[in-house]
């Protein structure tokens, strides 16, 4: 798995070098030409808009890679929805390998997600090396490895931490200038109320950042109900439960948001989806098992056993190819 990509008396060829990129400071845009790994719907970088987004540049046969990853994934889970967290795979991985690597890794139980693609070029050349975009979608930090193959400094992943730290009190605070009313917006959106921040960034007329608050909360609304339909689409509905469960209540009084959370929850809960229900059940029950030390040899062996007592199903599809993936 491991392997040095160049002779390590070479080191002045592998230190980062400047050429063009986005610049500290500049917007950010990016389309995705292929489904992200994990993505949930996620098709541009504007569709995470309101939150810092780490973009993480990684090579699958570089030495340290697992460790690295590792890491990175320490803080998507201490912050949560608060973060997102791309994997961007530039060594010539497929699709197929990556999806191996992290099964095998028992990488997947995080919001964390992958691509081949690079959406934030900085002009730095090294693995591993990041971007990381702020909410505002401009570009607040960039950095890459000192030689290639070894990890960030910890004065780097310091730094970092800090920057996504401050990226994300201003998601719960917003802008300095905003005026009050808006401000005490915020705070209700951070409390996780997005339908009663949106009421009282309305209430606040043309005050000062409330239109920009508005537009905000209605979006940070809105990919929740994205990502729980298209969780529905493609049959995992153990995640789509757990992402309506008190949506509701998220949502409360913003009857149109409201009506479509009650929507999908209806659509979840329909006689038509009873058999993708259980399969999903019966993988995230395993899964749960397998995760806690890793996937084992006999882990292809429970996942077909899930396909079989579930035949037809996008989860048994889903855990067929896991299986799969873990044989070869």
């Amino acid at each position: 798995m491991k392997s040095l990509l160049l002779p390590l008396f070479l080191p002045f060829l592998l230190a980062p070098q400047a050429n063009d990129g986005v610049a500290l400071g500049e917007p950010t845009a990016f389309t995705f030409r292929r489904p992200l790994m994990r993505g949930m719907g996620i098709e541009r970088l504007a569709d995470l808009r309101g939150k810092p987004v780490l973009v993480y540049q990684w090579g699958h046969t570089t030495w340290g890679a697992d460790e690295c990853v590792k890491e990175v994934l320490v803080l998507q889970r201490r912050f949560g929805e608060d973060l997102a967290i791309i994997f961007s795979e530039t060594q010539g991985g497929s699709e197929h390998v990556v999806e191996k690597m992290a099964l095998e890794q028992n990488w997947l139980g995080t919001r964390a997600m992958w691509t081949l693609e690079y959406p934030v070029h900085t002009g730095l050349v090294g693995v591993p090396g990041l971007a990381l975009v702020g909410v505002d979608g401009t570009l607040k930090m960039k950095a890459a490895a000192d030689t290639w193959g070894l990890p960030l400094s910890n004065r780097v992943m310091d730094e970092l931490e800090e920057k996504i730290e401050a990226e994300v009190e201003l998601r719960r605070t917003g802008p300095a200038e905003v005026a009050p009313e808006v401000a005490a917006a915020y705070a209700l959106a951070a409390k996780g109320g997005y339908g009663p921040a949106i009421v009282s960034a309305r209430a606040a007329g043309d005050a000062a950042g409330a239109k920009a608050a508005v537009e905000e909360f209605e979006r940070r609304a809105d990919r929740r109900l994205e990502r729980a339909a298209w969780m529905l689409e493609h049959g995992e509905l153990v995640l789509m439960k757990e992402e309506l469960d008190g949506l509701e209540e998220v949502l409360a009084g913003d009857d149109e948001r409201v009506a479509r959370c009650r929507e999908l929850v209806a659509a979840r809960e329909d006689d038509s989806q009873a058999a993708e229900r259980e399969a999903a059940d019966a993988l995230a029950k395993l899964w749960k098992k397998v995760s806690k030390r890793g996937p084992k040899k006999s882990t292809p062996k429970a996942l077909r056993k899930v396909v079989k007592q579930h035949p037809g199903t996008k989860t048994a599809a889903r855990a067929e190819r896991m299986a799969a993936l873990l044989e070869e």
